[in-house]
């Protein structure tokens, strides 16, 4: 394991400096990349804010609790307080001109936007002042055919390749419920040597659904990391996963019909 990912409100928004404790010397042998845009609220709740100020104050907390610059920043679910129209188009370009100002002065190697509903993103015409260096979108059997669709537009217009292009959440948050009791992802893989888990299968598909090049996923367990990172030496069957995205598209196209 060579590179973690975290965010500014995980663990409460205790994420960095416990990271940097339990961490100690050996942080700087990882990759590490966080994400920006939620912030402290009462009640011990959490508010999003894309606002410029909020944000390079949440860098400058990040640096100072991670004991470094995080190789990568993302601009955090920024949809979840864009206004729309042209109002939004002003949000995000502001927000994204903080992040790409971090990265040249060397506050974070890149930046990135990490979106959860990127079509809300994909729907903005204006191109950006600044582009994102890496993408990171959910990924996986359970995303939607627009959301796939979406992604995919927003990796182009940005000419951001895959190996820049991140996935997230590939199991949709519980391995325990539907459709995992009852599915077996293990018909998408090329080859079932070894005799892969159902759990190895899915993880290994989320690298196609979108194409991306990493897929980061939480574990407090390490035998499940140790399972998901054998995972990623498995094949997939491209002619299945072509397959599975035109049944996507075509459920999409009949509920629009």
């Amino acid at each position: 394991m060579t590179a973690i990912d975290t965010a500014f409100n995980y663990l409460g928004f205790a994420s960095h400096a416990t990271l940097a404790r339990a961490g100690g010397d050996l942080l700087s042998a990882f990759t590490v990349s966080t994400k920006v845009g939620y912030f402290p609220a009462s009640g011990g709740r959490a508010r999003h804010s894309i606002d410029p100020v909020e944000l390079r104050a949440a860098l400058v907390r990040t640096i100072r609790d991670l004991g470094r610059a995080p190789d990568v920043v993302f601009l955090h679910n920024p949809e979840a307080s864009m206004a729309a129209g042209d109002r939004g188009q002003e949000q995000l370009a502001a927000a994204c001109g903080v992040l790409a100002e971090a990265a040249l002065v060397g506050a974070c190697g890149a930046w990135g936007i990490a979106t959860w509903n990127l079509r809300a993103v994909a729907a903005l015409a204006t191109p950006l002042p600044a582009v994102p260096d890496v993408l990171m979108v959910r990924s996986g059997l359970l995303v939607g055919h627009e959301v796939l669709v979406a992604g995919e537009i927003l990796a182009r217009r940005w000419d951001v390749p895959v190996e820049r292009r991140w996935g997230m959440s590939p199991f949709g948050g519980d391995l325990a419920g539907p459709p995992w009791r009852w599915s077996d992802p293990r018909i998408f893989l090329a080859d079932a040597a070894g005799e892969p888990t159902a759990v190895q299968a899915a993880f290994r598909v989320a690298f196609e659904l979108p194409m991306v090049g990493a897929v980061a996923v939480s574990t407090d367990r390490p035998d499940h990391l140790r399972e998901l990172v054998d995972a990623t030496g498995l094949a997939a069957n491209a002619e299945f996963i072509g397959g599975y995205r035109r049944l996507l598209a075509e459920r999409s196209a009949r509920q629009i019909c």
